[in-house]
């Protein structure tokens, strides 16, 4: 014999304002673990996780470790008031589908990790990735995904509401710890200054690499987003390198060469920007090629050895450089050893803008010391 009517009828004898369906409701949200009076389940809270152990030990800043502790009570203001009830939230569930879910932040590494090479596979070294099933797995997946997929989903990830413009993830605050972090593979192609084929792997040699990855119009402004402020910087130094070769050689002609590379001018060198346009469509590609010259006219010369032209398709690179939607821009922080230390995508929050830039100046400093 069910006990739910004779519950039902305590309850109402206990509350006579409720109605049937009200207790009712109060009875079967109870045996549920969730109990509510309206008869509305109530939201879950979502688990944070804090496994991100790849991550380095360092503060992102001085700022953010003053923050209150949250087992302060913090006094509410002398005119706070109870907000009345607003009748059109109860129309709306807290699991809506309007309702944008907050953004993880990065969750792994990315990269590969082997470390990446210009040299052409041999017939072994192609003999046993052909026969390598975990490869031949990895490789089946991405084809399944791919072509499972629509030609506009790309676009209307973007475009979807609560989708975040295509942003899958929020970049670190904090640099990816060097034991931790893995190969940016060798991406091949021609460049804005020399038609011959040109290797990721040689720019990336000894210098700390601000990578952009650019597909469309809309990835080229991700980009400027997270790199306007890195580009300033870079800028001033190079002014400042200038007007240090300019005293030294009014001072003493011939110690120009010399002093030159002991401040702002050595760090300068350091660093650079690559921009790699990927056109896996051999006609988007054949036409860019084409009009190379228009291209230089649109940035600055010292801009132009570090842009690069990239075809086909990129089946095995996509995954392991997070790339999931073709018309989103993604920016990575490499350092000296080609080592991804940071990753962004999308339009660049304020605090993703301060971690790449804190992240390249402590790059510099590390690699002027020789570290």
């Amino acid at each position: 014999m069910s006990i739910r009517p004779l519950t039902t009828a305590l309850l109402r004898a206990a509350a006579p304002s409720l109605s049937q369906n009200e207790a009712r409701a109060v009875v079967v949200s109870g045996q549920s673990g969730s109990i509510s009076c309206s008869g509305r389940p109530q939201p879950r809270i979502a688990r944070f996780s804090t496994s991100h152990t790849w991550l380095s030990k360092d503060p992102p800043n001085a700022a953010s470790s003053s923050s209150t502790s949250p087992s302060t009570p913090q006094p509410l203001p002398a005119t706070a008031a109870p907000a009345a009830p607003n009748p059109l939230s109860e129309m709306t569930s807290p699991s809506s589908p309007s309702d944008p879910k907050p953004l993880p932040i990065l969750p792994r590494p990315l990269g590969q990790r082997d470390p990446p090479t210009t040299a052409e596979k041999t017939w072994q070294e192609t003999k046993e990735e052909l026969m390598d099933q975990g490869k031949r797995l990895e490789k089946r997946r991405a084809l399944v995904k791919e072509a499972t997929q629509g030609y506009f989903h790309d676009f209307h990830q973007i475009r979807r509401e609560g989708g975040h413009g295509g942003k899958t993830w929020i970049g670190p605050p904090v640099l990816i710890r060097e034991d931790k972090a893995r190969y940016f593979p060798n991406i091949s192609g021609p460049t804005l200054t020399s038609s011959s084929t040109t290797h990721t792997t040689d720019l990336f040699r000894g210098k700390i690499s601000v990578v952009v990855v650019l597909s469309a119009r809309i990835s080229e402004e991700h980009a400027m987003s997270f790199v306007g402020d890195v580009l300033e910087d870079w800028e001033s130094a190079k002014g400042a390198a200038r007007g240090e070769t300019a005293a030294v050689a009014a001072a003493a002609p011939g110690e120009a060469g010399i002093r030159v590379g002991a401040g702002s001018g050595e760090r300068e060198k350091l660093f650079q920007y690559v921009q790699i346009n990927h056109q896996p469509n051999p006609l988007k590609s054949l036409l860019l090629r084409l009009f190379m010259s228009s291209l230089k006219r649109t940035m600055k010369p010292e801009r132009w050895p570090g842009y690069m032209i990239a075809g086909g398709e990129w089946g095995g690179l996509k995954e392991p450089l997070g790339i999931t939607n073709k018309h989103v821009g993604y920016i990575y922080l490499v350092d000296q050893h080609a080592k991804i230390r940071w990753a962004g995508c999308g339009f660049a929050t304020p605090e993703e803008r301060e971690a790449l830039r804190r992240g390249v100046a402590v790059l510099l400093g590390r690699a002027k010391e020789g570290r």
